[in-house]
């Protein structure tokens, strides 16, 4: 199995400080728990490229609940996330999926922006560690 990620994960990934991945699609991801994954990115245009792998990982899959509440004139708030354990912060969720700057900071608005379209509903966390939400 192939995990594409874009190129500014791949340090985060090589170093460890991205210990997962999220993914839509969990009833398509479950059918891989503990399967050793090939970490992928394109050597130059998505589709159009050859894939490059960085890295093997074997996955552990974990669904969690992405939601957006509204605001009081009907907007759309920024998305929160529920594993079992509760409510799941977005500054944990950006460090451990590996949204950092070049200075090695946490990059939660960034995070906050990459789901901020996704549709409320159960999504895949893809672990490289024992870690679960």
């Amino acid at each position: 199995m192939n995990i594409l990620i874009n190129t500014r994960f791949v340090e985060p990934v090589l170093d460890g400080r991205k210990i997962h991945t999220i993914r839509k699609n969990y009833s398509f991801w479950k059918r891989h728990d503990g399967k050793e994954c090939s970490i992928r990115v394109w050597e130059g245009k998505s589709y159009r490229s050859k894939q490059k792998e960085i890295c093997k990982k074997t996955i552990h899959v974990q669904s969690i609940l992405i939601y957006h509440n509204e605001t009081l004139d009907g907007g759309k708030m920024p998305p929160r996330f529920l594993g079992r354990y509760g409510g799941i912060e977005n500054f944990i969720l950006a460090m451990n999926d590996g949204f950092f700057d070049d200075e090695h900071d946490v990059c939660e608005d960034e995070f906050v922006e990459w789901f901020y379209d996704y549709p409320d509903g159960e999504l895949a966390v893809l672990h490289f560690t024992d870690l679960r939400y």
